[in-house]
């Protein structure tokens, strides 16, 4: 009777054992799918996918606020980018001009004094230029945000120096 009850009670500790692993296994599946699809986005840094939204569950929750992330994440990496393109047409421009002026005061001796002064005034006002572009972009990069202030315009006093700097 005792052998019986022994191999009774072990049978149910194996049953038990069993039950337990299944259910476990069953349990945490949903999870090391989550896991694994996680573990790939960040292996292949792709940012555009997006978990299944899952049910109304904790894990559920976690899908959604991950997928709230990855969105946050793509935009942030589309502005970078876009960053990057605005800033190196904004550089582009001063950089084409110190160029030209450049290949120009390759035959400075051939100018007059009048027209050096033109050249040396536009070298000085692109490099000024190019200054603030580069500082603007650096302060953009360590996040900071510019004070806006709104105040009225002048158009007809842009459209004048815009004149005279095209000009000149």
């Amino acid at each position: 009777m005792a052998l019986a009850l022994w191999i009774i009670v072990l049978g149910g500790v194996a049953v038990a054992i069993l039950l337990g692993l299944a259910v476990g296994r069953t349990a945490l599946r949903p999870l090391n799918s989550l896991t694994d699809t996680v573990e790939e986005l960040a292996e292949t840094t792709d940012v555009s996918r997006r978990l299944a939204p899952g049910g109304p569950d904790e894990l559920g929750r976690l899908r959604r606020a991950f997928n709230r992330l990855l969105v946050a994440l793509d935009t942030s990496r589309e502005s970078q980018r876009q960053l990057v393109l605005d800033a190196s047409h904004e550089l582009r421009t001063p950089l084409t001009s110190l160029r030209t002026n450049m290949e120009v005061a390759r035959r400075l001796e051939e100018l007059d004094p009048a027209e050096r002064q033109v050249l040396i005034s536009d070298v000085t006002t692109q490099m000024d230029e190019l200054t603030a572009l580069v500082g603007d972009l650096a302060e953009l990069a360590r996040g900071e945000q510019p004070r806006v202030t709104s105040s009225p315009v002048r158009l007809d006093q842009i459209v004048l120096e815009a004149v005279e700097v095209a000009t000149t």
